[in-house]
């Protein structure tokens, strides 16, 4: 497995965690680091001596959104290891210098079976898709911070490049990378204007159009994901959030009413399924 991390160096301490856990870790055999110029980081004596890691610098750019960059570095990565990977197909951990990923959580990831099962004839993509967490009722509102497939399907990520997916609202640019996916089921094909506020609103069981909407991601989050993050597994910004937000009198009562929670996350295809049980009852 090749982890790509792609970004400037916010988090030093996180990121030389990061790498010396990576560079020792039997679940990868390559570092690549793709970032700015100006970026300062550095890699361990050991790991420039093993050669297994590299970094691209790309010249300083502006854009008028965030999500350009970001969408920068990953297509200069992905398309750096089809290059030097010829004729193979590895799998990819795309993830950033302020993540810090546990062996544990890795190997889950290492070990896991990509291969799809779908009678969507649409459908782009040919292996699953490892995240962290799903929201549940805004449709691909999926964590990016961190992500793992093989390269052929890492490659048809955030290939949609119209402005007119901010009309999403928040969450926009983790949409971005799955927003391809999306329209193979049908999802995101006009008006976005309904969609805005579903990972907060509540859902109105009378609505068919959201709740066939909602059916088919559910079928694709089944299809082509795997959703989990093990206990510690991974932290960002120096906490670990990733642990499950259902509470304890279950999902109805985030669903059905405007949620006090940011966002409706399942941090597993168990939760994820739970919580879409819950609509259709």
């Amino acid at each position: 497995m090749i982890a790509l991390i792609t970004g400037q160096n916010k988090d030093k301490e996180t990121f030389v965690r990061s790498l010396d856990l990576y560079t020792k870790s039997p679940s990868i055999n390559k570092v690549i680091l793709v970032t700015w110029s100006e970026t300062f980081c550095e890699f361990p004596n050991h790991a420039l001596k093993d050669n297994k890691c590299t970094i691209i610098k790309l010249p300083s750019e502006t854009y008028r959104h965030n999500v350009r960059y970001q969408k920068k570095l990953y297509e200069k990565g992905v398309e750096y290891i089809k290059e030097k990977f010829q004729n193979k197909n590895p799998r990819v951990l795309k993830t950033r210098p302020d993540v810090f990923i546990s062996q544990n959580q890795l190997d889950f990831i290492s070990d896991q079976n990509y291969a799809i099962k779908s009678s969507n004839k649409n459908l782009r993509i040919s292996h699953k898709i490892w995240v962290p967490w799903a929201c549940v009722t805004k449709p691909f509102y999926i964590e990016d911070i961190a992500f793992c497939s093989p390269l052929d399907t890492m490659r048809l990520l955030m290939k949609d490049d119209s402005d007119s997916i901010l009309g999403l609202g928040q969450g926009h640019a983790h949409i971005r990378y799955y927003f391809d996916i999306a329209r193979d089921y049908n999802i995101y094909q006009k008006d976005y204007s309904p969609y805005r506020k579903l990972h907060t609103a509540a859902i109105d069981k009378n609505n068919k159009h959201i709740i066939e909407t909602l059916k088919d991601y559910n079928r694709c989050i089944n299809e082509c994901f795997i959703i989990k993050s093990l206990p510690g597994g991974i932290e960002f910004n120096k906490c670990r959030p990733y642990i499950s937000a259902k509470p304890s009198e279950g999902w109805g009562k985030i669903l059905f009413e405007n949620s006090t929670f940011s966002l409706r996350k399942a941090y597993s295809n168990k939760e994820f399924n739970e919580a879409h049980k819950t609509l259709n009852e």
